[in-house]
């Protein structure tokens, strides 16, 4: 008999920058959200060797299992919106952690190629960042047993289809009174979000950590409509969940990308 004993951590809440929806009110849907929204720590501090413009990244342990939680950006009229989100992992070097003590896996301090857009031109420390991939097998080149012919792998950029609109799967299940019963509060308003609010609305998966930090990219999938956030418009759910919702509620600390980081198998 195998046992497992999962250990996760509490989650870090992955936000966009706090004013993300008057900055990306009318720009174009494919222009990317950030989360963890911000300038890395390094970046604002003014450290020299880091650019003033480096995003900021949520730190992990790197080749651990992650659970991920992603909110369902669900639509009050019920049309289906899709979000893609895209994976970006970074390596940071042991200034890092002497700095932060922040986990890193480039043994050496050195600069890189000069940044030579500012004058004077800039050292700038060697931080690199990728991508998570899909791997796709072709078919076999050669169906004889003998045959030398190589095979191909390609290697493609690999995005998250989160989709929103009506949630409403069935009907709810009855308490011992007859009334329905919901499975979330405090996420939604029902009496904005009738068909939605008391419905599961996170999408749940797990993947490994394949760097020191995580950085997850958010483009709207299905329309080339502008971003817009305000009460009525096509992104308001979006903006309930990671901001303000157009300006009718404080935006909520707690609510966000869930990020569990731990180490079962």
């Amino acid at each position: 008999m195998t046992t497992v004993d999962a250990q996760f951590t509490f989650p870090k809440i992955l936000k966009p920058i706090p004013n993300f929806e008057a900055l990306y009110q009318g720009q174009p849907g494919q222009r990317v959200i950030a989360f963890p929204g911000g300038i890395d720590q390094k970046s604002e501090a003014g450290i020299v060797g880091y650019a003033p413009n480096l995003q900021r990244g949520v730190s992990v342990p790197f080749g651990s299992r992650l659970c991920i939680w992603i909110p369902i950006c669900a639509d009050a009229n019920g049309v289906e919106i899709v979000y893609r989100y895209r994976f970006l992992w970074r390596l940071r070097n042991v200034t890092d952690f002497r700095i932060n003590r922040e986990p890193y896996h480039l043994p050496d301090q050195r600069y890189g190629i000069q940044d030579t857009s500012v004058v004077p031109a800039a050292d700038r420390y060697v931080i690199v960042s990728g991508s998570q991939q899909i791997i796709y097998e072709q078919v076999e080149p050669d169906n004889q047993p003998n045959s030398t012919a190589p095979g191909t792998v390609r290697l493609r950029n690999q995005w998250f289809e989160v989709r929103g609109g009506t949630l409403n799967g069935g009907s709810p299940p009855f308490d011992a009174s007859g009334n329905e019963t919901i499975f979330s509060q405090g996420v939604l308003d029902p009496a904005t979000f009738p068909g939605a609010a008391g419905w599961p609305l996170f999408n749940v998966f797990r993947c490994d950590a394949e760097g020191d930090e995580l950085i997850v990219l958010c483009t709207r999938g299905d329309t080339t409509e502008p971003w817009n956030f305000q009460v009525g418009g096509f992104d308001n759910g979006f903006a309930n969940l990671y901001g303000t919702g157009g300006s009718t509620h404080a935006s909520l600390p707690n609510l966000g990308i869930y990020v569990f980081s731990g180490s079962n198998p």
